[in-house]
């Protein structure tokens, strides 16, 4: 190899540490979610002033219409109160907490949150049939990560409890 491809290759891995390095150096409040533990994540997220839950539809979404990340919202509520949120986080951590790590090839979400932390917005798209959560900081940064699907009745029973309409609610014939 000459020289000059040696100089392109190294220069190429030291960007690589480097951004791996800036990854890890975010500080710990305000931070993206991105690149967290699992129950960092879900710590964060009880740490939000905002937090949203949002019902989507797994089907290919229509070109009109509210989407989240590409998916078609059928309905959405806020939970201001941490009665509200209490359930919703303790079953996300427990699904986080029983992964494996094993997911699906499949992604058919039905699930959605937006929290803000101070200033800083993390969504999270979620598919319990799959055993993902895919994980998107503000600036698009994202990554997978695995969960069960014991938290599904929970977000389903808080969404119909408010009238939202869900997917399963759909399939089930109910709005």
């Amino acid at each position: 190899m000459t020289s000059r491809r040696w100089w392109w290759i190294g220069g190429a891995l030291l960007a690589l540490v480097v951004a791996s390095a800036g990854v890890a150096l975010y500080p710990q409040y305000g931070r993206p979610a991105v690149g967290a533990s699992n129950a960092e994540i879900v710590e964060q997220l009880r740490g939000a002033q905002e937090i949203e839950l949002l019902s989507l539809s797994p089907g290919r979404p229509p070109e009109a219409g509210e989407k989240f990340h590409g998916w078609a919202v059928l309905g959405r509520t806020q939970l201001k109160e941490a009665a509200d949120r209490a359930p919703i986080l303790d079953a996300l951590a427990k699904g986080l907490a029983e992964t494996d790590g094993s997911m699906a090839a499949c992604f058919n979400p039905r699930h959605g949150i937006r929290a803000v932390r101070n200033g800083v917005t993390t969504d999270l798209v979620i598919c319990f049939e799959c055993w993902q959560v895919k994980v998107i900081a503000s600036g698009g940064r994202s990554e997978t990560l695995s969960v069960r699907n014991s938290p599904e009745s929970s977000f389903e029973a808080l969404l119909t409890s408010r009238g939202v309409v869900t997917a399963r609610g759909l399939a089930r014939g109910k709005s």
